[in-house]
């Protein structure tokens, strides 16, 4: 019988995973409660409100951009009949986001950036 082993993720990675999920008439109370949860699953580390705080910022800055969705300055067309990946400039967004946000790592706002563009445009 083989052990399951837990993925490694960073705190980051942890909390911008639950916030993706939230809207803005969610309780904070509640997601804060499943990030506390999932960081010790992980062992991601201790919970930081500060953190969660400026990673919350980061995730409703990119929501409302991408919700924009033909009036975002990173849209960059259609690319078929249906909505894909390559209508928005995921580069570009990233970049800006990483200079707005100099204290989380780009690897991390790279792969939040990709998942919330799925999440919030595709789905």
């Amino acid at each position: 019988m083989a052990t399951k082993q837990r993925t490694t993720k960073s705190a980051d990675a942890v909390i911008l995973d639950v916030l993706r999920n939230e809207l803005a008439s969610d309780d904070h109370a509640k997601a804060e409660g499943k990030i506390r949860r999932r960081l010790r699953h992980y062992s991601a580390g201790p919970y930081q409100q500060e953190r969660v705080d400026l990673l919350r910022r980061l995730k409703d800055e990119l929501q409302g951009e991408i919700h924009l969705g033909e009036r975002s300055r990173y849209y960059v067309g259609r690319h078929g009949n249906y909505v894909a990946m390559e209508d928005f400039d995921v580069q570009r967004m990233t970049m800006d986001l990483a200079q707005s946000y100099l204290d989380v790592p780009e690897e991390v706002i790279a792969a939040f950036v990709r998942s919330a563009v799925i999440f919030y445009y595709l789905l």
